[in-house]
């Protein structure tokens, strides 16, 4: 069984270069990484991923979809996990995701733990399907993900995970709530998509003045993001 990680991004050096590292420290690393990339400047990638330069997009919604598109046009991996630029993984994530894709057609997770490091606030809710960073598939579904895209590109909208999951036929996608991710908010670089980016205008958000809950999280990882620039 083969793997393929799939990353969008743009003008995001600072999460592209610690995407590498928990890539690098992953237990079971992936046979392929395709990096798609429509930023001005172009991502420094240091591992030997395909890196797929794209012409700077419009919007936000534009860069997610047509980096995404381009990606899995090229992703040749039986399985297929997707690996957001600036969220955190676990070390033995990809190796989790390639035993449950033993098993399991598609697979996420239903909780969403987001953590906002330029403003130190966190928050924990539920989720309906999974949410684009905590997923991965089987390759035969991937024409879904892509269908999804192109759908999301014609609303402009970045809602790319909400379609994927709703086109699901039930009870075939799984979903483990693991805590093995964490959606990682307000990074430095282009700001980037979606509510937990922008936790004023979300409810109910709570702070974390001294990161103790990132810490319960993520262990001897948080200094590295309350430390980043605000």
């Amino acid at each position: 069984m083969s793997l393929t990680c799939i990353t969008c991004t743009a003008d995001r050096p600072w999460a592209i270069a610690r995407a590498e590292f928990l890539m690098a420290r992953q237990t079971r690393p992936p046979d392929e990484w395709v990096v798609a990339d429509d930023g001005v400047v172009p991502a420094q990638l240091t591992q030997g991923q395909t890196h797929l330069r794209r012409a700077p997009s419009r919007s936000g919604p534009e860069s997610l979809t047509g980096n995404l598109i381009a990606a899995l046009a090229v992703a040749t991996g039986d399985r297929l996990v997707i690996i957001e630029d600036d969220d955190w993984y676990a070390p033995e994530y990809l190796a989790v995701c390639e035993a449950r894709l033993r098993q399991a057609e598609v697979i996420g997770c239903p909780t969403l733990r987001y953590y906002h490091v330029a403003s130190r606030q966190h928050v924990t809710m539920p989720n309906i399907g999974s949410a684009l960073f905590q997923t991965a598939l089987r390759r035969r579904y991937r024409s879904w993900l892509v269908s999804a895209a192109e759908q999301a590109a014609l609303a402009q909208t970045y809602n790319v995970d909400g379609r994927f999951w709703q086109a699901l036929p039930t009870g075939l996608g799984e979903r483990y709530d693991t805590p093995l991710t964490v959606g990682i908010k307000g990074m430095p670089g282009r700001p980037g998509l979606g509510i937990g980016h922008r936790p004023a205008r979300d409810k109910p958000w709570h702070h974390d003045p001294n990161g103790q809950q990132l810490y319960r999280w993520i262990g001897d990882d948080a200094p590295y993001y309350l430390d980043t620039p605000r």
